[in-house]
């Protein structure tokens, strides 16, 4: 009998310990991804602040809620990425792109700038096709959003693991025949994002 009770009492303690222990590493992950987004946040509100408010194609009253750079993620343009960041570490990899595709702007990231959803950016495309029947319509579209000059897109920065390396992209709206667009690769050096390298550069 008391054989019985101490190994009944033996296997209920295993079995806390179990529990303890699987608590303990769901807790560990738990933290361990919120650190991740928050140092994701803060990154991306540094690097796309600075950018803001030094590059002239991002010199707008507004911004697309959502990035127009909208590629297919595939395995191709999984690579691509690996390629120009580095990473190695694929789950960071995956997690970034995660981030990149559900990405919002921000209004305080923008000063509280006016926010252009995407069927009001439909609806702008529309009118700048009228253009070759000579209808300037997009232009009053322009006015009454309050930025006759264009409005601006950005991209959810995707970083490498230790964040400080970052692919983003960005492009100015103002016609059809006017805008800009830039995609590069920006390395953080001396608290401040530097432009390394060129993917994409044109200007209409």
């Amino acid at each position: 009998m008391y054989i019985s009770l101490s190994f009944r009492k033996n296997s209920i303690m295993r079995k806390l310990i179990y529990i303890i222990f699987a608590i303990f590493i769901f807790l560990t992950a738990c933290d361990s991804k919120m650190n991740q987004l928050i140092n994701d946040r803060e990154a991306s509100e540094k690097i796309i602040t600075q950018l803001i408010t030094t590059h002239h194609l991002l010199n707008s009253n507004a911004f697309l809620e959502n990035s127009s750079w909208s590629p297919i993620i595939d395995d191709d343009f999984k690579t691509m990425i690996q390629d120009e960041l580095k990473i190695e570490d694929i789950n960071h990899l995956n997690f970034q792109l995660k981030l990149f595709k559900d990405f919002k702007i921000n209004p305080e990231l923008i000063n509280s700038k006016t926010i252009i959803t995407n069927d009001e950016f439909n609806n702008f495309v529309k009118l700048t096709h009228l253009v070759k029947n000579e209808d300037y319509s997009y232009i009053d579209w322009l006015e009454k959003k309050n930025c006759k000059y264009g409005f601006s897109s950005i991209s959810k920065p995707i970083f490498n693991e230790s964040y400080t390396v970052a692919l983003i992209d960005f492009v100015k709206f103002c016609g059809p025949l006017c805008g800009g667009r830039m995609m590069g690769i920006y390395e953080l050096e001396d608290n401040k994002w530097k432009l390394k390298k060129t993917l994409v550069n044109w200007i209409a």
